[in-house]
């Protein structure tokens, strides 16, 4: 069973979002921003936004669009997730998060 498998399943909200945050290191310390970890930010997003609404439910599609669904007041809701940029942003040439947060906390202590 391929890892993230375990996430196109009908799961509850806060089961699915604590698997995720478990896999979110190993995933994270990878280039979380290639094509293949696509499902994991997709994960991460609609776990929080079926906590945020109350869904009772929840799973990604493998097939997207959508990208998930979650059950709102026994209806399947199809949700797609899309990521915004600020102009000129370029988010694959970024750091990786937590180098981003050291080099910041850097700066505001004093360093170049």
């Amino acid at each position: 069973m391929n890892e993230n498998s375990w996430f196109y399943e009908w799961r509850k909200p806060t089961e699915f979002l604590e698997r995720r945050t478990k896999l979110s290191q190993e995933v994270d310390a990878a280039d979380h921003r290639t094509q293949g970890n696509k499902w994991s930010r997709e994960a991460w997003v609609l776990g929080l936004f079926a906590v945020a609404t109350d869904a009772t439910d929840l799973r990604l599609v493998k097939n997207d669009p959508p990208d998930g669904e979650v059950q709102l007041a026994r209806r399947v809701v199809p949700i797609e997730i899309v990521e915004a940029f600020e102009e000129g942003r370029q988010p694959d040439k970024e750091p990786p998060i937590q180098l981003r947060s050291a080099t910041a906390m850097h700066r505001r202590h004093g360093g170049a």
